[in-house]
């Protein structure tokens, strides 16, 4: 009896404190965006594919909290010479900059379709850093290249007073 009642101890105190473990998760999924349209200062016409890979990260209360897309597989080329484009683009996000776009995305800069997703939103953090480090369109030879990059840091104290804000954007056409 004595026994009985350890093993049973032991297996509600896991339960306890497992169980907030078993309410947060990591979500993964694959995005694809069409693209057809002109591509910022390239001044062509670039028209294929780029599927992403989304991961997310789901808190206890079932929204997100952090999050990061890297490209899963690009095919974009140029509508007029046929010229295949290498496509790079990476970038996490805790602060919630970047949330909102994968499900309801939209870019005046490039014309592309992407697949609608259902990530679920709360109240966005009140500090945390958005990197998107690189944002490249490449040709072979490096005729035509397209650089952006963006990074947004904030931090906000417990009195909710901003302590440190990093903006920083660049873009380089490189023609």
């Amino acid at each position: 009896m004595k026994t009985m009642k350890k093993i049973l101890l032991v297996l509600l105190a896991a339960i306890f404190t497992s169980g907030g473990i078993a309410m947060a998760q990591t979500v993964q999924v694959y995005t694809t965006a069409t693209v057809d349209g002109v591509a910022w200062c390239l001044n062509r016409t670039v028209k294929g594919y780029v599927t992403y890979h989304l991961t997310y990260h789901l808190n206890k209360t079932g929204y997100v909290d952090r999050m990061h897309a890297n490209v899963h597989k690009a095919e974009l080329y140029d509508a007029e010479t046929g010229e295949k484009y290498i496509y790079v683009d990476e970038g996490s996000d805790n602060l919630g900059v970047s949330w909102g776009f994968w499900n309801s995305p939209d870019n005046p800069g490039f014309d592309y379709d992407l697949e609608e997703n259902t990530i679920p939103i709360g109240t966005l953090p009140s500090d945390g850093c958005n990197v998107w480090a690189t944002f490249k369109l490449i040709t072979k030879g490096g005729e035509k290249n397209y650089t952006m990059r963006s990074i947004t840091q904030v931090h906000i104290n417990a009195n909710g007073e901003t302590t440190a804000e990093f903006y920083k954007t660049s873009e380089d056409c490189n023609l």
